[in-house]
């Protein structure tokens, strides 16, 4: 659904036929991008491996502690490039997952400076939209390593706009519907006499959890880390 369509659908469900409209289409549309954000929060609904100015880091030498893009909510997987040296092959080497950030900082308090193969990263921080969250590796990549490539979870590259009638929602078409709710949810909470029902926000808040699963805290987060957690396993090149 575009946005003309999900305007229209919020207001045939918002019984909104006033004119004006109770809801600006400027206010109903950040609502639907405040929806898509919570979508991919709850669910990790987009994922991507070949964005490149998201998914790509370049290393610097003798730097083991990385800023991410405003985007991306999570690291799934991650291949350090190891460029062709004389007549040796290009080749990638995975980096698995630690089990959480201290214990990849445990590391370089054991061995300090360490250099070589990078084995483990880890992800903490929660950035926001102007600060990203932090990877840190275990091991400072040895030259002449280039390039960390991954794969995210990520948030919408771009926030629909309410004057382009054709922009969509970035996630699956299946999901559109489901971010009225959302939009609902949030409309009916709205200090007015016309617009506010304390029932109504409960439904669609429900409806929207029902979609999408309820909002994972802090704790839970770091929890959902720690249970990922793998052993290395290089891939030789």
């Amino acid at each position: 659904m575009d946005v003309a369509a999900l305007i229209a659908r919020f207001r045939v469900l918002a019984g909104d036929k006033r004119t004006p409209p109770l809801w600006a289409d400027e206010t109903v549309v950040d609502w639907l991008n405040e929806a898509e954000r919570e979508a991919c929060i709850r669910a990790h609904l987009l994922e991507d491996d070949t964005t490149a100015a998201i998914v790509n880091i370049t290393v610097v030498p003798g730097q083991f502690a990385y800023r991410l893009h405003p985007l991306v909510q999570d690291v799934k997987r991650l291949r350090i490039y190891y460029p062709a040296i004389d007549d040796a092959p290009a080749c990638f080497h995975k980096i698995d997952l630690g089990d959480e950030e201290t214990d990849i900082r445990a590391k370089w308090d054991e061995c300090p400076n360490a250099d070589g193969r990078p084995c483990f990263y880890a992800v903490f921080g929660d950035g926001d939209e102007n600060t990203g969250r932090t990877l840190i590796l275990d091991k400072v990549p040895s030259a002449p390593a280039t390039t960390l490539q991954m794969v995210v979870d990520r948030f919408p590259l771009q926030p629909m706009d309410a004057a382009s009638g054709s922009d969509t929602p970035e996630i699956h078409p299946n999901h559109h519907p489901h971010l009225l709710h959302w939009a609902l949810h949030v409309a009916y909470q709205v200090r007015d006499i016309e617009g506010s029902a304390k029932d109504r926000v409960d439904v669609h808040e429900q409806r929207f959890i029902n979609a999408f699963g309820e909002r994972p805290d802090a704790n839970v987060r770091r929890k959902r880390l720690r249970h990922r957690a793998t052993i290395c396993r290089p891939i030789p090149c």
